[in-house]
């Protein structure tokens, strides 16, 4: 049974290798090409939610394509997309934002689902994932409808913690997940603490969390919550029809720093 806080986990020791990152599979036509991936490079974080059509206000698959290219940045080194990009699970219409915008870009467009997409005729299945370059690392998660990771997950974050503390110049980790619970929930407070105790031992490694705004119906007044105990920055984005975008732009420098940005686009 590997779901008792790892009071009854079975680990394996193995000899010593050379460790070698995962390469992500983008969704679009460019290629991720992590071995020529060269600092310093920027990549951004999206977040997007399909609301309701109103009267004034349509919201399909063609309405957020034409969104995305207004406000995404031209010179990206690649694009984290989060939650909804088609606004039915039909072929068709991932064709029709391939065409209309993923295929037209020049960077590769990394994937995190969100848990109102957990349909089985879903045109792009959920995953989970990790890669990672010297100095960062990287860890995309699906989060259950209730906030929670479910087994296979905590397993895969439980190696991911034990993988970092083989990688002794990682300085910084970087997870996505499109629907991390909303601040002060148990299954919140849960994950914040599964993420203290794991950093707990990896003191030197910076940690910023990227999700999706908890209220979609009002604007985030800080994108930014600091962990006050450890060098965790929790960062919300939003997009839909009805408010302004509101996306993070990253930047590591030649020295391996990290810059988080807020953009803001009405």
């Amino acid at each position: 049974v590997l779901d008792c806080q790892e009071l009854c986990n079975m680990y394996s020791v193995q000899p010593a290798q050379q460790k070698i990152s995962q390469i992500p599979e983008s969704i679009n036509n460019q290629v991720f090409q992590l071995e020529t991936l060269q600092k310093p490079y920027e990549f951004a974080v999206i977040s997007h939610r399909f609301t309701p059509t109103t009267e004034t206000k349509r919201s399909d698959t063609r309405t957020f394509t034409e969104q995305l290219t207004k406000i995404t940045p031209s010179e990206l080194d690649f694009l984290f997309l989060t939650g909804d990009i088609t606004h039915k699970p039909e072929q068709n219409w991932l064709n029709l934002f391939l065409s209309a915008f993923g295929n037209l870009q020049s960077f590769p467009i990394l994937f995190a689902n969100g848990n109102l997409d957990i349909q089985p005729a879903k045109a792009i299945e959920r995953s989970y994932y990790s890669f990672f370059t010297n100095t960062e690392y990287f860890l995309v998660l699906n989060m259950q409808p209730d906030g929670t990771l479910d087994i296979d997950q905590k397993l895969f974050v439980y190696n991911t913690f034990l993988e970092l503390e083989k990688l002794p110049k990682i300085k910084t980790l970087f997870i996505v997940a499109h629907d991390l619970p909303a601040l002060g929930t148990p299954s919140r407070e849960a994950f914040e603490m599964l993420l203290q105790t794991k950093l707990s031992a990896l003191p030197s490694i910076s940690t910023h969390v990227f999700s999706h705004q908890e209220n979609s119906s009002e604007p985030t007044q800080n994108i930014s919550i600091q962990n006050e105990s450890q060098n965790i920055q929790y960062h919300e984005t939003s997009m839909n029809h009805e408010l302004m975008a509101k996306y993070a732009l990253i930047t590591v420098d030649a020295q391996g720093n990290t810059l988080v940005e807020t953009q803001e686009i009405q």
